[in-house]
């Protein structure tokens, strides 16, 4: 009985060191992928992360183009947002297809836009969905 109420707490505590170093590596790795030599790399990893904060607001594009969220974004967030997102997925695709390198400037507008979505979903989430997020998905 002394040994089982010793080796619960050691367990929980083990989870939740494991919990956290998952964590902090998986951000550690995506903030090596924002900052990446290559700018057009950077800038597509970001938009792809971008796309699932979008996804996890509800504005999953299925199969089909990211274009058919921007109307679902304009009613949610605002025509501005909807003209951001526009402009980030004309970027991307730049990034994806094009051999011409990108700028910094265009990462940094990349890296605001995810910011701006990542803000949206952090005011639109409940707080149990804003753990799971954080600390299962680690989103951010």
């Amino acid at each position: 009985l002394n040994l089982g109420l010793l080796l619960l707490p050691l367990l929980i505590l083990v989870l939740f060191l494991m919990v956290i170093f998952r964590r902090r590596y998986i951000l550690k790795c995506q903030k090596q992928r924002f900052r990446s030599e290559s700018c057009r790399d950077a800038v597509g990893w970001i938009f792809r992360d971008a796309a699932c904060l979008l996804a996890k607001m509800g504005l999953d594009r299925g199969n089909g183009s990211m274009e058919t969220m921007c109307p679902a974004a304009a009613e949610r967030f605002g025509s501005e947002y909807a003209s951001w997102l526009q402009l980030m997925i004309t970027l991307n695709g730049r990034a994806v297809f094009s051999s011409r390198e990108m700028e910094e400037s265009q990462r940094e507008e990349m890296l605001r836009f995810f910011e701006a979505t990542l803000a949206y979903l952090k005011e639109t989430s409940n707080w149990i969905k804003k753990l799971w997020m954080k600390w299962v998905l680690c989103l951010y």
